[in-house]
């Protein structure tokens, strides 16, 4: 009873509207000239996300049949991440995380019995912080706006049920006059889950509100909430993080503000002026943008004149500025610019500075890597749930032969224990010289073959010569 009462207070301190996430700061009016928090943002987002980590199952300690079972699963959680997209919603999380903060992806059955994913806004989501403390909380709220129709074809089976969604308030995504003006008709939806208390415990619940009343409230026996986080930097206290935007907000205001200075001062005072005498007979007509225009004056002649706008002091503020960002967030201007320091040019020395330059962000890495597990058992949690009640669930694998169908084992394996690790090819380097001589001296080495070594180069032009290599296996 509690958690219905919380769950209406949510929607009371909602409201019928949500607030804008970008009113959350009072940036100045005129645009930044340069975006030092985007410029980290993109640069993080586009090194981390490089790479495309790949969840394992493993059995422990499994014979011939559960390691057969184990590679089935891999092959099915491939063709979930396929159709869910989940490579691209995590790119997308990982950027949320690190503007915000904190990035969260949810996992879902879709109307026609699959599983879906989709990414969440952290303004939509609403946890205690009193119970969140430690970052553990036991109850989350979800706030969003749905179309009523969606609501009347999922929840509408009885005239009950249909009569309360009808009388439902119409809402807006925030308070604005323009908000209104629309021919979309969405209602607030407030979804609640409430972790049971322990194994044999039947206090969990999942519930659904409206402004009319609830639409669904059942039973929630999940040790989990279906939404998989990560965050950029954890707080010593709370669940929510620290983001990028938080981190460089001073400096990027004050970067705002000798920027806003320099412009303002280049166009009041670095302009070219004519000085003319008073009581000399120039006519301003004279003075126009004609290529060898004749000015005609009589007495002192005219004077062209083009002053120092800003002292050198302003300008050497800014590069300050802009270094110490990148200097605070780990990542160098070189980096963010696309460019590699001169001198580099050999395969082991890009190798170490890639390496080097990755050490800083190792903690979030592991927790983008860490991303993908959480996704996979909650795809095979679902899966298995759908499974269970209608049967079967079956997705399609792609590979580089064509596509496959396989279906989710139904096997004691996903009863038994087991463990999902991430594999990836990130430790080797993105730069085309540093991996060819890293892939060049595990080959020497003996570690792989010529045909991983090749595999491993993904040069796109070894494709046909792989293939002839492979035709007699």
């Amino acid at each position: 009873l509690e958690f219905r009462r919380v769950l209406f207070r949510s929607y009371n301190f909602a409201g019928p509207s949500m607030s804008s996430m970008d009113k959350a700061f009072g940036l100045p009016q005129e645009r930044p000239t340069f975006n030092l928090i985007q410029s980290v943002t993109d640069t993080l987002t586009s090194r981390i996300a490089q790479s495309r980590p790949q969840p394992v199952f493993l059995t422990d300690n499994g014979d011939y049949k559960q390691r057969n079972l184990a590679k089935k699963l891999n092959n099915f959680l491939l063709g979930e991440f396929h159709n869910c997209k989940t490579y691209d919603l995590a790119t997308q999380a990982l950027r949320d995380a690190c503007v915000e903060g904190t990035g969260c992806l949810h996992t879902f059955e879709t109307y026609d019995n699959r599983v879906g994913m989709e990414r969440v806004l952290l303004t939509e989501l609403l946890i205690d912080p009193n119970e969140s403390m430690y970052g553990e909380p036991k109850q989350l709220y979800r706030l969003k706006l749905v179309d009523r129709d969606i609501l009347l074809e999922n929840y509408g089976d009885s005239p009950k049920m249909r009569a309360k969604i009808e009388a439902a308030a119409k809402a807006y995504p925030d308070n604005s006059k323009d908000a209104s003006k629309t021919v979309s008709d969405l209602v607030m939806v407030v979804e609640g889950w409430h972790l049971r208390s322990g194994k044999k415990a039947k206090d969990g619940r999942h519930t659904l509100a409206i402004s009319s009343g609830f639409i669904l409230d059942e039973a929630y026996n999940k040790d989990r909430f279906p939404f998989t986080f990560i965050h950029y930097s954890p707080r010593m206290v709370g669940f929510w993080a620290q983001g990028v935007a938080e981190q460089l907000m001073g400096t990027q205001l004050e970067l705002n503000s000798i920027l806003w200075t320099i412009s303002r001062s280049i166009k009041l005072v670095g302009v070219p002026r004519v000085l003319v005498e008073d009581g000399s007979k120039v006519t301003s007509a004279s003075f126009n943008n004609e290529v060898g225009a004749i000015i005609k004056y009589r007495g002192v002649k005219p004077e062209y004149q083009v002053t120092p706008a800003n002292a050198a002091d302003l300008y050497a503020e800014r590069d300050k500025l802009i270094a110490y960002g990148y200097q605070q967030s780990g990542v160098s201007a070189l980096q963010a610019s696309s460019q590699k320091p001169q001198g580099l040019d050999s395969g082991e020395a890009i190798r170490t500075y890639d390496d080097i330059s990755t050490d800083r962000f190792a903690a979030l890495s592991r927790r983008y890597d860490n991303l993908f597990v959480d996704l996979a058992y909650q795809i095979v949690d679902l899966a298995k749930d759908i499974a269970e009640r209608d049967g079967e669930y079956s997705t399609v694998y792609p590979h580089k032969n064509g596509t496959k169908e396989i279906n989710l084992p139904k096997a004691s394996l996903l009863e038994d224990s087991y463990i999902i690790q991430c594999f990836t090819q990130s430790s080797l380097p993105k730069d085309p010289a540093g991996r060819l001589a890293k892939v060049t001296e595990m080959m020497t080495s003996g570690m792989i073959s010529i045909q991983e070594g090749r595999r491993l180069l993904d040069y796109p032009d070894l494709e046909q010569v792989e293939t002839l290599a492979n035709a007699s296996e």
